[in-house]
């Protein structure tokens, strides 16, 4: 199996090889840090939220948020939050569906311009530089997990980035980093202290 059809694979297969994930979740917004959360949640729907405000962690009361129906992952805040649990959207477009058809016969919403398999924090991850398609097709419009593609209902309110970096952890599928390599360009995320309870 090549890299790209295995970036694919991944994406396409989550949510999988996990019961309960612990993060940290930093947003970018045109290349600075927006906002930073510490995560812990389960693959039934609890959630436990802390938010770093003035230089704290402020816990959220702990609640059984609800699971995103189309992936069967929590929710919490976005659909940026499910999209990274259950990056579809990267492997397919999350609107493809052609009964009868093998999607990994099609040529699916990125253009890979480098892809490799490395280790980051101890885990195994498929790293990438990708370019949108016209195919990409986000679960949701308003939060891609790549700011700016083509993706949107409307035009983002600012210049869209044409690459971005994207990172999945190959045991999870997890998409832990995506980011616009276009600087001060859209939002992004990176996932640190990524930890995983099979």
């Amino acid at each position: 199996m090549t890299e790209t059809a295995l970036f694919r694979r991944l994406a396409r297969e989550t949510p999988r090889g996990w019961s309960r994930l612990r993060f940290e979740l930093d947003v970018f917004r045109d290349d600075v840090r927006d906002r930073r959360q510490r995560i812990e949640l389960t693959r039934e729907g609890w959630v436990r939220v802390a938010d770093w405000t003035d230089g704290d962690w402020v816990d959220r009361e702990p609640g059984e948020d609800l699971l995103e129906p189309r992936l069967g992952v929590p929710m919490w805040d976005s659909y940026h939050g499910p999209s990274l649990l259950a990056p579809r959207e990267l492997a397919d477009g999350f609107g493809w569906s052609w009964p009868g058809e093998d999607p990994e016969t099609l040529p699916g919403p990125l253009r890979f311009k480098h892809l490799a398999v490395i280790s980051s924090g101890g885990r195994k991850m498929l790293d990438a530089v990708v370019q949108p398609t016209d195919d990409y097709d986000p679960l949701c419009p308003c939060c891609p997990l790549l700011d700016g593609a083509r993706g949107h209902v409307q035009a983002p309110p600012h210049k869209a980035a044409k690459r971005f970096t994207v990172r999945l952890d190959v045991e999870t599928g997890v998409c832990v980093i995506a980011r616009p390599l276009d600087r001060h360009v859209g939002y992004g995320h990176v996932l640190r202290r990524f930890e995983v309870d099979p």
